[in-house]
């Protein structure tokens, strides 16, 4: 049996993946409005009815579900594209960056918030990973030796994933140690002074993860587009 998957059988595998999470995070929530509404019950918003799937344990389970159900495939894409396997958890990676967003809690709206995003409302890690999904579907396996401008993609994006992993769990970092400080620091005692700069460093995440995201996506797109231009083997 191959250890790969081609374009066809990786679209298809992906996509009623995400069909199967959005009926179930939204669809059904969705028909329960519907119906309550024809009964003439018109109590419930929405909103509220969404949030019996974000703003509960059930929507935290479907969300966490539904990247673990992308990891094998992903990985099995990357091993026929002839990548190395530990990319195809940048999918999954990716998506799990955005639980904030789908978890409301006790929020008011239907959706919790995302870091990468400066207003918190647009799930851009998860945009990000069906972007890479799509690129992932169309490319064809690489050929060896790499080209000099396959090379220079390549790491191009690896760092670029690099960075917005790495500037997430920074914000996440420093949310938790300056919760930590104020919590336990006295009335009369300031904040250390790298309270500050770390705060206003932070707070540019949100604004640099858009244009990376996009970065990521345009080079991932590249690869694609130069992949299926060459000579390949049938995928």
């Amino acid at each position: 049996m191959a250890s790969g998957l081609s374009g066809g059988n990786f679209a298809w595998r992906a996509s009623w993946r995400v069909a199967v999470f959005l009926l179930l995070m939204f669809g059904v929530p969705l028909v329960l409005y519907t119906l309550d509404r024809f009964a003439g019950n018109v109590d419930v918003s929405l909103a509220e009815a969404i949030r019996l799937t974000t703003g509960t344990i059930v929507g935290s389970f479907l969300y966490l579900l539904f990247a673990l159900a992308l990891v094998f495939p992903c990985l099995q894409r990357v091993a026929m594209l002839g990548l190395p396997r530990l990319l195809g958890l940048l999918v999954p990676l990716l998506i799990l960056l955005d639980f904030p967003f789908f978890v409301a809690g006790d929020a008011p709206t239907p959706f919790g918030s995302s870091i990468g995003w400066p207003s918190g409302t647009v799930p851009i890690y998860l945009i990000t990973a069906f972007g890479l999904i799509a690129a992932m579907a169309l490319a064809h396996p690489i050929l060896l030796p790499l080209r000099p401008v396959q090379r220079w993609l390549g790491a191009a994006a690896l760092g670029i994933a690099i960075i917005v992993v790495l500037e997430f769990g920074f914000v996440v970092g420093i949310a938790s140690w300056m919760a930590s400080i104020v919590a336990n620091l006295p009335d009369d005692e300031a904040p250390p002074a790298a309270f500050v700069p770390l705060l206003i460093a932070s707070g540019w995440v949100p604004w640099s993860t858009p244009l990376l995201c996009v970065a990521l996506l345009g080079l991932a797109t590249w690869w694609g587009v130069a992949s299926r231009r060459m000579e390949r083997p049938a995928v």
